[in-house]
């Protein structure tokens, strides 16, 4: 019964039904393209004559390579439990990007350190629905330039063909970002008596978009989110160097408590999460 469970587990991993709500579908995405990506660097050695750790002092030189792709966001946990306003907050990803670079330095020959800079937009979504009166989003999106130090481990399959794997702490800096509270009233009868109007049915369905907008940074929550500029964790990742084209994963495991001591109370905590597809191209090899 035991393994019967884990089959099937295995293949809704891989599977998922068809019916899942399309917020889902961004998750099992990246699951699927992870997997694989782990599966085929985890594969590497076995399939080599090369053994899986070269000590030897590199002989190659500090290469540079530009990264750009796709990331999938989060504020962590509980970050549906700090708005208040919201009654049911259902929790979304929110889809950003990013664009940058990175050094590669190697010291042995299965063993380099790669120093990256990054622009990167992540940040959340909350979305709240009630049938017949709102609909209502609230959507961070905060920019960063980042900086990953990466431990990497390198492995060459043969020439021109190499998989490695990345682990090492980051710091960003926030440089701008916004947060909208954006509600959509369907019930408003303002031609109604009465100060603030009535049901009327023929309005169903007609939105009146309300929305506000704050920073992301600061110290007022009446102007502003209340969050750090500063943030740090922890990122790690692996990825395919095909002559001079890269394909990898990067997931950044943000530790710091983003809320700020003067707006928020200590039981308040959201950090970023943030789980990235990157291509590239390097310069020079």
């Amino acid at each position: 019964m035991a393994g019967t469970l884990k089959c099937v587990s295995f293949r809704y991993f891989l599977f998922p039904p068809q019916s899942q709500p399309g917020n889902f579908a961004y998750i099992y995405t990246m699951k699927r393209f992870v997997l694989t990506l782990l599966l085929l660097a985890c594969a590497a050695p076995l399939a080599a004559k090369s053994p899986a750790f070269d000590s030897q002092v590199a002989k190659r030189r500090v290469v540079f390579g530009i990264r750009g792709g796709v990331n999938f966001d989060s504020f962590g946990p509980d970050i549906d439990k700090i708005w208040n306003a919201m009654e049911t907050p259902e929790k979304k990803t929110h889809v950003g990007w990013n664009i940058g670079g990175v050094f590669d330095v190697p010291i042995l020959e299965s063993f380099y350190f790669q120093a990256g800079f990054f622009y990167k937009t992540k940040g959340f979504k909350l979305t709240e629905s009630v049938p017949h009166f709102y609909d209502r989003k609230i959507i961070g999106k905060p920019q960063y330039v980042e900086f990953p130090l990466l431990f990497s481990y390198r492995y060459n399959i043969k020439r021109g063909l190499q998989v490695e794997f990345n682990l090492g702490p980051y710091i960003a800096v926030n440089v701008g970002g916004k947060v909208q509270d954006i509600k959509y009233s369907y019930l408003i009868d303002p031609d109604t008596e009465g100060a603030g109007g009535s049901f009327n049915p023929d309005y169903i369905g007609t939105k009146h978009p309300d929305v506000a907008s704050y920073d992301f940074c600061g110290s007022d929550l009446e102007s502003t989110f209340g969050a750090k500029r500063m943030d740090y964790g922890l990122c790690f990742g692996a990825g395919i160097t095909v002559n001079r084209f890269y394909i990898g994963f990067q997931y950044d495991l943000g530790l710091t408590n983003l809320r700020n001591e003067v707006c928020w109370n200590k039981e308040v905590r959201f950090r970023n999460r943030s789980a990235t597809i990157l291509l590239g191209f390097n310069l020079f090899k």
